[in-house]
């Protein structure tokens, strides 16, 4: 058996875990972690507004006038 054909056999092997290696690492977030890890994909960063804070009325939104008014009945239903 040669050198080479051992190679072959635990090149695959090598490939697996050195990408393993590598999610792992990512997965981390680097320097002092954060939302920016593989797995925060599925993480929302959205953020509630009160009432008083809503700054877009119907009357900014070009459209159709009919859409908008059914939109706004359901809104105030």
């Amino acid at each position: 058996i040669s050198f080479g054909a051992i190679l072959m056999n635990f090149l695959p092997v090598l490939l697996i875990i050195g990408f393993w290696i590598f999610i792992m690492r990512q997965m981390q977030g680097g320097a002092g972690g954060g939302a920016k890890g593989a797995m925060s994909f599925g993480k929302s960063r959205a953020k509630l507004q009160g009432e008083d804070q809503v700054k877009v009325t119907f009357a900014d939104v070009a459209g159709c006038d009919e859409a908008k008014e059914e939109v706004g009945e359901l809104v105030d239903f």
